[in-house]
């Protein structure tokens, strides 16, 4: 799930814990370090999520705290360890946030 993580597309060499053997992998399925780079530069740039978020079904075999330590492994080895996502520039809800938000319990009384 990691090269999922990485590019949002499934791969079949996917092993978390061979982490060379997936970006050697991954770059001979035409994902060099350098276009994983660009690519996650792209989506921050658009507000998107990268690392593409994964699906926990997909990942019952291993624990958050592997996950995530994988991760960071893999945006060191990519040198992406000092950049992060911007906050989003949005500045509205999506209607169906804004369905949640004044979704509220019977017993907290009438909103607005």
């Amino acid at each position: 799930m990691v090269g999922f993580a990485l590019t949002g597309e499934r791969h079949t060499h996917d092993l978390a814990s061979d982490l060379p053997g997936l970006l050697t992998s991954l770059h001979t399925s035409g994902w060099s370090p350098e276009r994983i780079r660009a690519h996650a530069h792209q989506r921050w740039s658009h507000d998107l999520p990268w690392p593409y978020p994964v699906d926990p079904h997909d990942l019952k075999d291993v624990g958050p705290a592997q996950w995530y330590a994988t991760l960071g492994a893999v945006r060191i080895s990519l040198g992406l360890d000092g950049e992060r996502q911007h906050p989003s520039r949005r500045t509205s809800l999506t209607p169906e946030e804004q369905r949640l938000t004044d979704d509220v319990p019977p017993h907290h009384g009438p909103t607005g």
